[in-house]
C-alpha cells in the first residue's frame, strides 16, 4: 500500500500553522519608535542641545557662547594663547552674566571649574554669592575660595580658619591666596611647615613675605630644630626669610655641620642670607665643610655663603685650590674674583682648558662649562660663544684687580 504522501495527499496537522497578520495598532507602534529614534538622532546632532540626561534642553544663544569661549580657553595650555581667550571671555562677559549663573548652577558641566575660575581673574562681582554657595562642596571649595578673594578679598581669620581645616586642596587654596595679601597672618600658616605633606610645607615657603615678623622667629627657630628632618628643613629655608642675628648664625652654623646633607644645605641657604662678615668661628666652620667634601653641592653651598656675606680669605682659598673638582673650583673662583684677586680669572681658564681634554678621567659638566663661559663673559662684556683667546687678550689688557660685581651662579646647588 502507498502511504498517504505517496497518495499526493497530505495531512492538515503535518502542515505549518498559519501566521496571523499585524494589526494595524502593531504597525502604528514599530513606526512610532522609529520616528523617535530618528528624532533622537536628529536632536543629537543640532547644535545647541546638551544632553545631560533627561530631558533635554536647548540651550540659549548665550549660555552656547559662554561654553564655546570656556572651552577654547580650557584647550589653550600656552600663556600666550591662555591670555587672549581670557581677553575674549573678558569682552564678552557683560552680556554673558545670566549664562554665567546659570552655569554655576549646573554642577555636572564639564565647564563648571573653569568657568569658577574665570569668574575670579575677571573679577565678575555678580556673581559673588553663587561662587559662595559652590565653597560650601567639598570638590569644588578650594577653587571657589581663591575666585572668591580675586573678587573680594578674605579677611585674617577667614584665612586662620582655611590653615585649621584637614583638607589639603583648601590649606593649599588658603596658601595660595596669603601668597597674593600683602600682609597675611604669617603666624597663623607657621603650623603648616610641621605638615606631612611636602606640597604643603612648600606651599607655605613660598607663601611667606620676603620678611617675617620678628615675633615668628622663635616659632620658626622652634620648627628648624625639630627632630624630624624634612620639618627641620622647611624651617631652616624659613629662617632664611628672618633677619639673621648673631643667635640665629650661631644656630645655623651648628646645623651646617650635621651629618644629614639635606639639613646641612638647607642650612647653608639660609646662613647666605646673612648680611655683612660672618663670625670668625661661622667661617671656620664653613672651612670645616669645604675641607671635609662631603658632596660637591656642600662644597659649593660653603664657597656661595662665604662670597655672598663677603667673608672672603683668598690665602685659604687659594691653599685648597689643588684638591677641588672643576664643579668646586668654579665657586672658589668666583670667591677670588669677589676679593679683587685676578687668580679667579685664571682658575675658570682652567676649566675651559681642562673642558677640551677629552682623555680627561675628571670632564668637566656641561653646566659647570657654561656657567664658567657665562661669568667670563659677564666680566669681560663679550657674549659668551667667543674664543677663549678673544679672552685672555682682554683680561692681559684689563685684569681683575678690584672687587668685581658678578651675576648669580647660573649652576643648581
Amino acid at each position: 500500500m502507498r502511504s498517504a504522501s505517496e497518495n499526493g495527499h497530505v495531512k492538515s496537522h503535518d502542515l505549518p500553522a498559519p501566521q496571523p497578520r499585524k494589526r494595524p495598532k502593531q504597525r502604528l507602534l514599530v513606526a512610532g519608535i522609529v520616528a523617535v529614534t530618528a528624532v533622537f538622532v536628529v536632536t543629537m546632532a543640532v547644535p545647541g542641545v546638551v544632553r545631560s540626561g533627561p530631558p533635554r534642553v536647548r540651550l540659549s544663544k548665550d549660555r552656547v557662547e559662554l561654553l564655546n569661549l570656556l572651552g577654547e580657553y580650557q584647550r589653550a595650555w600656552q600663556p600666550e594663547t591662555k591670555a587672549q581667550a581670557l581677553d575674549r571671555l573678558d569682552g564678552a562677559i557683560d552680556h554673558l552674566t545670566h549664562a554665567m549663573h546659570w552655569l554655576l548652577s549646573q554642577p555636572l558641566q564639564k565647564s563648571l571649574p573653569q568657568a569658577i575660575e574665570v569668574a575670579g581673574l575677571l573679577r565678575v562681582e555678580l556673581v559673588l554669592q553663587d561662587l559662595k554657595a559652590l565653597a560650601l562642596h567639598q570638590h569644588l571649595r578650594p577653587i571657589a575660595l581663591v575666585a572668591i578673594d580675586r573678587i573680594e578679598l578674605l579677611s585674617d581669620q577667614e584665612l586662620r580658619d582655611l590653615f585649621a581645616e584637614t583638607d589639603k586642596n583648601v590649606q593649599l587654596a588658603a596658601l595660595a591666596i596669603a601668597k597674593r595679601h600683602r600682609e597675611p597672618p604669617v603666624q597663623a600658616m607657621l603650623p603648616l611647615l610641621r605638615s606631612r605633606d611636602a606640597e604643603v610645607r612648600n606651599a607655605v615657603l613660598d607663601a611667606l613675605p620676603a620678611e617675617l615678623p620678628e615675633e615668628c622667629v622663635t616659632e620658626v627657630l622652634s620648627i628648624a630644630g625639630d627632630f624630624q628632618t624634612e620639618v627641620a628643613i622647611a624651617g631652616l629655608l624659613a629662617l632664611a626669610h628672618t633677619p639673621i642675628t648673631r643667635e640665629i648664625e650661631v644656630f645655623l652654623a651648628d646645623q651646617s655641620s650635621r651629618d644629614d646633607l639635606e639639613v646641612a644645605k638647607a642650612a647653608l641657604t639660609a646662613l647666605a642670607r646673612v648680611s655683612g662678615t660672618l663670625q670668625p668661628d661661622t667661617i671656620a666652620g664653613l672651612w670645616h665643610v669645604i675641607e671635609r667634601r662631603t658632596s660637591r653641592q656642600m662644597v659649593g653651598r660653603a664657597f656661595r655663603c662665604l662670597e655672598q656675606t663677603g667673608s672672603v680669605d683668598c690665602a685659604a682659598v687659594r691653599k685648597t685650590l689643588p684638591d677641588l673638582d672643576h664643579f668646586s673650583r668654579y665657586f672658589a673662583a668666583r670667591l677670588l674674583l669677589r676679593a679683587g684677586d685676578h687668580e679667579g680669572v685664571e682658575q675658570l681658564f682652567g676649566i675651559l682648558v681642562a673642558a677640551q681634554e677629552t682623555s680627561s678621567s675628571t670632564p668637566v659638566d656641561a653646566e659647570v662649562l657654561f656657567a664658567t663661559r657665562g661669568l667670563l663673559a659677564t666680566l669681560a662684556g663679550t657674549s659668551a660663544s667667543v674664543d677663549e683667546a678673544e679672552w685672555r687678550a682682554f683680561f692681559a689688557n684689563n685684569p681683575i684687580t678690584s672687587s668685581a660685581q658678578l651675576p648669580a651662579a647660573q649652576i643648581n646647588l
